[in-house]
């Protein structure tokens, strides 16, 4: 993507950042097609995994969707038998979200499928190159 653009343009952190996503969202987009989910589907599936129960709208927080496509998210899932909404015990106005067994096995398909387009899309560095990567792009989120 950054050879097509001006070069003034292409020295830019902002598109250069930006070209990665862009490649990056391409490649796992392309692994995880077959499975016939998107990268949001698989983001929200981790984001569940990792922090079971949850609230649809605390997921929508953590995922930073908006409460409109969060909806539209979980009642996709949800149709495909891949996640349930319950309510919650302590507040019964609100749904936890809970991964089923058939979403679990897709979000494991799904993973290994995301983390080899990953690796794909970072072949030009090292391993060592990818962990400061990780770690300084880390550093810059959380700053």
């Amino acid at each position: 993507m950054t050879e097509s653009l001006s070069p003034v343009l292409a020295a830019r952190l902002g598109y250069q950042l930006k070209a990665l996503h862009g490649r990056l969202t391409a490649a796992v987009t392309r692994a995880i097609g077959s499975l016939d989910i998107d990268v949001r589907d698989l983001a929200v599936l981790a984001v569940l995994l990792a922090e079971p129960p949850m609230s649809q709208a605390d997921a929508g927080r953590r995922l930073g969707q908006d409460r409109t496509t969060m909806v539209a998210t979980v009642d996709r899932l949800e149709s495909r038998g891949l996640l349930e909404r319950r309510a919650d015990p302590a507040d019964r106005r609100r749904n936890l979200l809970q991964v089923t067994a058939a979403g679990r096995r897709l979000h494991e398909r799904g993973e290994r499928a995301r983390a080899g387009a990953e690796a794909s899309v970072l072949a030009a560095l090292s391993a060592d190159e990818v962990a400061v990567l990780r770690r300084l792009l880390g550093r810059l989120t959380q700053a």
